[in-house]
């Protein structure tokens, strides 16, 4: 029986993918589980330890780390200097515009997600995107707009995930 087993499926993927970078993951009988880092890693560590319950967390924040020193793993902002100014409109001429910065959570985090999907999961490719690609995208596939009931007049109100999610496949061929 492998020692990695009696881990979740969420666990054991996690474990598989600090392997890929070289750690190892054992557990050392006393409830601990070791984590040892690949020779010469920059962090300074050569073997940290969890207890079963902060396992995930644990191996979670290393792999985090790791991706993000490797430069796989982006943390986009979605109000960031680079891109929160930048209008994000709609399909609705009389809505006033709004920036990235106000109302583009959703656009911001599906960056997020096709740059780790494209990078990690699509062997390493060089594709790079950013929250002003996909703001453009979710302006005509997802832009949210409500009513004031104050002033009966209709207000930029970020993106409806779904619509925006829906004709993904259709500007980024290969993800759904």
């Amino acid at each position: 029986m492998s020692e990695f087993e009696a881990l979740s499926e969420d666990l054991r993927e996690i474990a598989e993918k600090l392997g890929s970078y070289g750690f190892s993951l054992r557990p050392d009988g006393t409830g601990v589980w070791r984590l040892t880092f690949p020779p010469g890693h920059p962090s300074g560590p050569t073997e940290v330890g969890f207890l079963e319950r902060d396992l995930q967390t644990g191996l979670l924040r290393v792999l985090r780390d790791e991706e993000q020193r490797s430069g796989v793993l982006y943390r986009y902002q979605q109000g960031d200097e680079r891109w929160g100014r930048i209008v994000y409109a709609g399909t609705n001429p009389l809505v006033p515009w709004t920036t990235i910065g106000q109302a583009g959570c959703g656009p911001t985090s599906l960056a997020i997600v096709l740059q780790y999907l494209m990078n990690v999961r699509a062997e390493n490719s060089s594709t790079a995107v950013a929250p002003p690609e996909t703001a453009s995208y979710a302006a005509t596939h997802g832009r949210g707009f409500t009513r004031n009931e104050r002033t009966g007049r209709l207000e930029a109100a970020g993106t409806a995930g779904d619509p925006m999610i829906r004709g993904i496949r259709r500007r980024w061929p290969g993800f759904e």
